[in-house]
């Protein structure tokens, strides 16, 4: 298995900012690598699972992830994560979601404003 180009192809899309490249067209971009069948199945479809589980390093398969919007929970559920991380994981993201932003302490700052520190400004 060719891991490293898997890699190298992961290193493009994240630190050289070629995401919409790629997302254009993933089996075009694919061609500039070489890789064998298996992983350019996984690589265009996204699959996560299949790249950790042939070795590909797991921060190269998160940062593929995130760039594919994969939501961090989908990610651990994936590469095989216990359940129960799982299940706490998505438990936190749904806490935090539905929590309510603070209102502003001062009349006609926004809670946004409430956020720095006094002498912030720029």
């Amino acid at each position: 298995m060719a891991v490293y180009e898997v890699e190298r192809l992961i290193r493009d899309v994240h630190r050289l900012g070629r995401f919409v490249e790629f997302d254009a067209d993933r089996a075009a971009f694919c061609a500039g690598y070489d890789l064998t069948a298996a992983e350019q199945t996984a690589v265009i479809g996204g699959d996560v699972g299949s790249l950790y589980a042939m070795g590909v390093h797991p921060m190269a398969v998160l940062f593929f992830g995130q760039a594919s919007g994969m939501p961090m929970a989908s990610y651990l559920e994936q590469i095989g994560a216990a359940p129960e991380r799982v299940a706490e994981l998505r438990r936190l993201f749904a806490s935090a979601q539905s929590a309510a932003r603070p209102q502003p302490s001062v009349p006609g700052r926004t809670a946004v404003d409430d956020d720095h520190l006094p002498g912030d400004e720029p």
